[in-house]
């Protein structure tokens, strides 16, 4: 059998460990990476990207993220800032669950404040992807 889904929610979690727990042999397919899929989930952009090649690693933590000389990293529980000085230049969000403060994107301002791009990174503490952003 095989497990398609759109993005790995809670619900689709607790589909797959019910399937898992029921004993039924079963391909998980996730159309959406978001770097954080279980090792058994299989991602088509991951397999074609080579993500799910053997990596080690650990998840980057917030305050391991490398930063320009004078910038400094601001967070709290639930989100992280860059600062240039009192200018705030990214803003950094958390993968799930939170409370660990394991990085999931990195979103570079410009002047104004608008995000200009953001920085991906996976359950390795490697960036897989960059989105260009308007």
């Amino acid at each position: 059998m095989i497990l398609l889904m759109d993005e790995y929610t809670e619900k689709s979690r607790l589909l797959h460990e019910s399937l898992k727990s029921a004993g039924i042999a079963h391909d998980c397919i996730c159309v959406f990476y978001n770097g954080y899929l279980p090792d058994d989930v299989i991602s088509p952009y991951a397999y074609y990207s080579g993500c799910m090649a053997q990596q080690s690693g650990r998840p980057k933590y917030f305050n391991e993220l490398e930063i320009p000389f004078g910038f400094e990293i601001r967070g709290n529980n639930s989100t992280a800032q860059l600062y240039d000085y009192e200018k705030r230049r990214a803003g950094i969000f958390y993968a799930e669950p939170r409370h660990l403060r394991n990085i999931n994107i990195v979103d570079y301002l410009n002047e104004a404040g608008g995000a200009v791009f953001s920085d991906h990174y996976n359950k390795y503490g490697k960036r897989f992807a960059q989105t260009l952003l308007d």
